[in-house]
């Protein structure tokens, strides 16, 4: 197995990409809540972010050409913020808010 440095950029520039769908997959969860309505819109914009980013990288990185480890590059960088800090920042917020929502109930 040979490995080529020059293609180094464009390993780097997918696993940003997908740590950057990972935190807007993130911050996409918060209109879930909301409803089924806020849910199919929050999908279809993750869909469009998505795909944009996805062929944006590409396109500037690669020339427009996917080889064969660019897209699994992405998922698995998508899948290493989501298991990762991704866990780490929903669980820290998870505390925060009950924190809060404990000492509003000790007020009242």
């Amino acid at each position: 197995m040979r490995i080529d440095l020059a293609e180094l950029p464009l390993v780097l520039s997918c696993l940003r990409c997908g740590f950057i769908l990972g935190m807007v997959y993130d911050l996409l969860r918060i209109p879930r809540r909301l409803g089924r309505f806020a849910s199919a819109l929050a999908d279809a914009l993750f869909g469009c972010c998505f795909f944009g980013l996805t062929a944006a990288t590409l396109l500037f990185y690669d020339s427009g050409r996917i080889r064969l480890f660019s897209i699994p590059l992405i998922l698995a960088a998508f899948a290493l913020w989501l298991f990762f800090p991704g866990k780490l920042l929903r669980l820290f917020f998870a505390s925060v808010r009950s924190l809060f929502r404990n000492k509003l109930k000790k007020e009242q």
